[in-house]
């Protein structure tokens, strides 16, 4: 018995041990584990609609002298659990000066939770500030997480809008 999985044959694969991203439709052959002349086959076919997760907006801002940046996640489906990884792309603001950059945070929803999520970046005060200060900008990307167990119910994410711009608005001193 094979069982093709996206394209790639998975023969004598237990089904729950492979990686089956969300919104592929997959089939499911098992037995009863008697002899294969008396035995009987069920076979299953399924579709994870776990939706999209995304950033709520393309572009987020933040003021300068705030401890954090605030960006909101959404996911559109509830089916079985997902998590999805972020990190930060610097921009014009540099990491470890304007923001303690992120190499990989996680995200999750578990299952039946539809519920909007945030992550927040931790922002730098600016100790040097100028007058006429420009804004400066990072971004928040997402992504798959490295492991996730399809036994337990969870599937991979599949993603909107990936990428979100984080813009620090840079507050005005006053002249002496």
């Amino acid at each position: 018995v094979s069982n093709s999985v996206s394209g790639v044959v998975a023969e004598g694969v237990e089904i729950e041990k492979a990686l089956l991203p969300a919104g592929v439709t997959y089939l499911v052959v098992t037995h009863d584990g008697t002899s294969a002349e008396g035995g009987s086959y069920e076979l299953t076919c399924s579709k994870a609609s776990v939706g999209l997760v995304k950033f709520k907006s393309a572009s987020f801002t933040a003021t300068e002298g705030s401890e954090f940046a605030t960006l909101t996640l959404s996911r559109t489906g509830t089916e079985g659990a997902v998590r999805a990884k972020y990190w930060t792309v610097a921009g014009t603001a540099q990491p470890g000066e304007e923001y303690v950059p992120v190499t990989e945070g996680v995200v999750s929803w578990a299952n039946g939770d539809k519920a909007d999520k945030t992550v927040k970046i931790r922002l730098i005060p600016d100790l040097n500030a100028a007058w006429a200060a420009s804004n400066l900008y990072f971004n928040v990307q997402l992504g798959q997480v490295d492991e996730y167990d399809l036994a337990t119910g969870e599937y991979l994410a599949l993603f909107g809008q990936a990428t979100a711009k984080v813009t620090i608005k840079e507050a005005t001193a006053a002249k002496p």
